[in-house]
């Protein structure tokens, strides 16, 4: 069933464009409800007549749900619990009941670095009832260039011809829409959010309230994201493995944080974070740091888990870290599990960190007679050399390299942990195996592409 045209209307072509854009986008979650519903009615037996009663009466429900002026009508009504802003209060604490903020134009400070640089580039955030951010899903829709939204503010006759063909009631939906894009004439703070004392000069204090720019982090993080996974970046660190020119470069975020909001529930903070999966990026604002010596080459041992890593300052705290944890718990959890899991994956980061140093040695390093590496753990450390050693190549595509690395590095580390009290065994030691295949594949798949 298609959604129901409203009053048949003379319209101007610009208003047909514009209530195609809106039927369409109110026609595909009509089709999404009526696909799951049939999904449902599919998996019935031939006695669930009740059910497939019950089914049928909902299909009609949500049919009359999703015609065009019922639609419409529902959303001008949900729009008053939305708001569209750029700061908002609920990063500060999902809970917080303090004022969010719109700018329509940001006061420029000649310079200062600050928003206003951005102009229009910036994505505006919804916040609200998250049941309702479909509403503000169909005012950010496509028109010629412009969204519905904009179309709202602007007041503008094809919207409200649009929306329906009575005049007056179609100028009353759009005031409705662009009532959603408002600031609080009072703003209020909220004891869950944050407030800064500023000192002036008379001995007083200013009490600010700063607000989480969602706009600009939204920016910020599609701008990461672009640098980090487009395929020119991607193309450009390609080049730079096989030592291959490229027309563009690549940029890196050394040291770079993810910031959760919401856990399972993103869009209970904003529709942006939603977007965002509930995360954000922190740049690492960290003062210089004098560049450690580069890592040894291991020498007189054939296999760096014997005592040569776990010798490593950051890797003998982070074990026994992990060791006292596992002997100061005495039942099991999720959260149990996760924080056991994270500390493996930082003792895994640490091997993987080691490798890459080792990789960076002058290719052939380990046919050194000063170095007793076994054949598995040279291909991973030293991988450059099979550019001139046939047999070396031959061994590493052939071999099960990886699988031995990961086996040698749960074997190590069941063994760092064990106690008077931990006894780890092969569930452990298969998950240990697990962490570190995933790293060793790609290392491998690199490696495999290249030769």
């Amino acid at each position: 069933m298609s959604v129901t045209e409203a009053s048949e209307v003379p319209m101007t072509e610009e208003a047909i464009a514009i209530r195609k854009v809106i039927s369409d986008f109110i026609q595909a979650r009509l089709d999404r409800k009526l696909e799951d519903l049939q999904k449902e009615e599919a998996n019935l037996g031939v006695g669930d007549a009740a059910k497939r009663e019950a089914i049928a009466q909902k299909r009609e429900g949500e049919q009359e749900k999703y015609r065009y002026e019922t639609w419409i009508e529902d959303a001008a009504r949900r729009a008053g619990r939305l708001q569209v802003v750029q700061f908002a209060a609920k990063f500060t604490h999902p809970y917080s009941r303090g004022s969010s903020l719109h700018v329509d134009r940001f006061v420029e400070a000649p310079g200062l670095v600050g928003t206003h640089l951005f102009g229009n580039q910036l994505k505006e955030d919804a916040i609200g009832n998250a049941a309702d951010l479909d509403v503000y899903k169909m005012l950010i829709l496509d028109c010629s260039g412009r969204t519905i939204l904009d179309l709202a503010l602007e007041s503008n006759s094809c919207l409200a011809s649009a929306l329906s063909g009575i005049p007056e009631k179609g100028q009353e939906l759009v005031r409705s829409f662009a009532s959603i894009a408002r600031s609080e004439r009072t703003p209020t703070s909220d004891a869950l959010a944050k407030q800064v004392f500023f000192p002036l000069e008379d001995g007083t204090y200013h009490l600010l309230g700063p607000l989480f720019p969602t706009s600009l982090v939204h920016h910020l993080y599609q701008a990461v994201n672009r640098d980090r996974f487009s395929e020119a970046s991607q193309g450009a660190r390609a080049a730079r493995r096989k030592e291959q020119p490229c027309p563009n470069g690549y940029r890196e975020y050394p040291n770079l944080a993810i910031r959760k909001f919401g856990g399972t529930k993103p869009q209970n903070i904003s529709q942006l974070n939603t977007e965002r999966h509930g995360e954000s990026y922190l740049l690492a604002a960290l003062p210089p740091m004098w560049q450690r010596p580069g890592v040894a080459i291991p020498a007189s041992t054939t296999s760096i888990f014997t005592n040569w890593f776990g010798r490593r300052h950051s890797v003998r705290d982070l074990t026994r870290t992990l060791r006292e944890f596992l002997e100061s718990t005495t039942y099991n959890n999720a959260r149990i599990r996760q924080a056991s899991k994270d500390l493996v994956l930082s003792i895994r980061d640490e091997l993987i960190q080691v490798a890459t140093e080792l990789q960076q040695h002058t290719p052939g390093w380990s046919a050194n007679s000063r170095c007793s590496l076994d054949m598995c753990e040279s291909i991973w450390l030293d991988p450059r050399r099979a550019a001139s050693d046939d047999t070396f190549k031959h061994q590493m595509l052939t071999s099960d390299w990886q699988g031995d690395i990961c086996s040698r590095f749960a074997r190590w580390l069941n063994g760092a942990l064990k106690s008077k009290t931990v006894h780890l065994g092969d569930a452990e030691y298969q998950e240990w195996r697990s962490l570190l295949d995933v790293e060793i594949g790609q290392l491998r798949q690199e490696l495999t592409d290249d030769v």
